[in-house]
């Protein structure tokens, strides 16, 4: 079933990821898909690039609160983890 679609070379390095949901939905639904996007790129630069946006306290612990969930499960022995993101 999956070679009727087509392939794409995917970059090495750290890279836009992009869910497939036409594709999940084609599979049943049952699972969630991402592809790297080769036409997004991530280096260092952009990664150590200081936010310029503004900074509130809830932004603030928001970002604590995520930290303490990824390394509350690297403490436990779980790898990837989902994290909930605008507040839980």
């Amino acid at each position: 079933m999956l070679k009727k679609f087509e392939r794409y070379p995917l970059t090495f390095g750290p890279t836009h990821i992009e869910k497939l949901e036409r594709l999940s939905q084609h599979l049943g639904g049952q699972v969630e898909l991402y592809a790297k996007r080769e036409d997004v790129t991530v280096g260092q630069k952009e990664l150590l690039q200081v936010h310029e946006g503004t900074k509130t306290e809830s932004g603030f612990r928001e970002n604590i609160r995520v930290g303490v969930q990824y390394i509350e499960a690297w403490l436990r022995g779980r790898g990837a983890v989902p994290v909930g993101i605008g507040g839980a």
